[in-house]
């Protein structure tokens, strides 16, 4: 296993998620604005809304449909890309369940104390007390039960902390019980820097890709870093980006979304090609553009959206062809605008209606059908 030492300039900014994606896990798929609040984003108080120039229009479009599938009573917590559903029912004994197609299994009543997270391919591990969330499942475990985090330490005569991208192995709990110690049993070094650090995806054949940040939340470049076997690189963003914001792979397709700080460019979604990276279209009226995840396909899923958050659409994107998902059949319309919370890999999606402030949001499973 080799790691990479790059750029140790900059200094620290903020609170490192430990072990948490942005999507979130969950995969809240919300106008570019919002999910990049924080990290230099156009509606952050220091970038004034701007005209930018526009993007490619898409030149054609392509078949799309929406079916609705029945959805369980609780809070999802997770999916995993074999389409298992991973509920919790929040009653007295908390009872979780799993949800495979129409079918319903209820997997354990558990301690109050026990967490449980969903593994890539559908199982569960329960554990006490770990610092990491209940995010979609492939984008924080991995199959044997270890998991991604990010530590940082202040080590002696360094005037600034180091950052350690790992894998962890716990010790899983063995129910009923309660109260039982967490054991960290091993731990594996993937990636160090004296930069900030955050993993923005996991792959399913365990490639990760890393942000390491030269600079503070507001200022500074990033490099975009592939880890696979030990080997870490540096990737080479579009010209002119500095910033890497979100990215997503299945099989060899990938996508990303670039920006720079203080909004000299809009976010801007781009397909890696094999000469580089081409910029996904946009249609006319819209300024950013996202990534939340590729379907096995290849079809990109994400979200357009104005420098202002006035207007966003999700979208589906098949090289320059482009799908406004909110106009179709089937998708959620009686709302103030509808948000992608967790996708997965096949085109299960978890949809949330937001019905505006005091009303409640309305849940929905869809599944994408790419014809």
């Amino acid at each position: 296993m080799r790691t990479r030492h790059l750029n140790p300039k900059g200094f620290i900014f903020g609170l490192i998620m430990i072990g948490v994606v942005l999507c979130g896990t969950g995969c809240g798929n919300h106008d570019a604005s919002n999910d990049l609040e924080g990290e230099g984003s156009q509606n952050s108080s220091y970038n004034p809304q701007r005209t930018y120039k526009p993007g490619n229009p898409p030149t054609g479009t392509f078949t799309v449909t929406i079916e609705r599938l029945p959805l369980t009573k609780g809070r999802l917590l997770a999916m995993s890309d074999n389409d298992v559903l991973f509920f919790n029912r929040y009653t007295q004994n908390q009872e979780y369940v799993f949800v495979t197609g129409k079918k319903e299994q209820l997997i354990q009543r558990v301690p109050g104390d026990a967490d449980p997270h969903l593994l890539p391919k559908g199982t569960v591990k329960m554990t006490h007390g770990l610092p990491i969330s209940s995010s979609n499942a492939t984008d924080t475990f991995f199959n044997d039960g270890s998991f991604l985090t990010v530590d940082v330490k202040n080590l002696p005569g360094r005037k600034r902390a180091t950052y350690y991208l790992k894998r962890d192995w716990h010790n899983a709990v063995r129910l009923p019980t309660s109260f039982a110690p967490v054991t960290l049993l091993k731990s594996q070094e993937i990636y160090r820097a004296d930069n900030p650090v955050r993993f923005l995806e996991k792959t399913e054949k365990d490639v990760i890709w890393i942000q390491d940040h030269n600079g503070t939340d507001s200022f500074g470049v990033d490099q975009l870093i592939r880890y696979e076997n030990g080997n870490a690189q540096v990737v080479a963003m579009p010209d002119d980006y500095k910033n890497v914001y979100r990215i997503a792979q299945t099989g060899d397709h990938i996508a990303a979304t670039f920006g720079i700080v203080k909004g000299e460019l809009p976010y801007r979604t781009y397909l890696k090609t094999s000469s580089g990276w081409t910029q996904l279209p946009i249609p006319k009226g819209y300024d950013f553009s996202t990534v939340k995840k590729i379907f096995r396909d290849g079809t990109v899923l994400g979200n357009i959206s104005t420098s202002d958050s006035k207007k966003s659409k999700n979208v589906l994107w098949q090289g320059n062809n482009l799908v406004i998902l909110d106009d179709l059949p089937g998708w959620p319309k009686q709302g103030m605008k509808s948000d992608c919370e967790m996708v997965n890999r096949n085109g299960l999606t978890y949809v949330v209606e937001n019905n505006g402030p005091g009303n409640p949001s309305a849940p929905y499973l869809l599944k994408i059908h790419v014809n």
